[in-house]
């Protein structure tokens, strides 16, 4: 059980690394679903209401990014 300290540094480096690598794919998932369900309301939108539907997507692809950001963040 007598570890030396570079090997408990580097235990703790790999906890850590872990750890940050599950948020970063969280927030990406949270943050791609957000502006797939954008992109989608905005095609719905342009096409119900005749507009330009590719002008509506991008709109809605951005409003849903950042509001998945700031709303879901990373949350699990």
């Amino acid at each position: 059980m007598a570890e030396t300290t570079e090997e408990v540094i580097a235990e703790v480096r790999n906890i850590r690394e872990g750890d940050m690598r599950k948020t970063l794919t969280t927030s990406i998932r949270n943050n791609v679903t957000g502006a797939a369900m954008g992109l989608v309301a905005g095609i719905l939108y342009g096409t119900y209401r005749k507009h330009n539907v590719f002008v509506t997507g991008f709109i809605g692809l951005v409003v849903g990014g950042l509001g998945s950001y700031f709303l879901i963040g990373n949350e699990e």
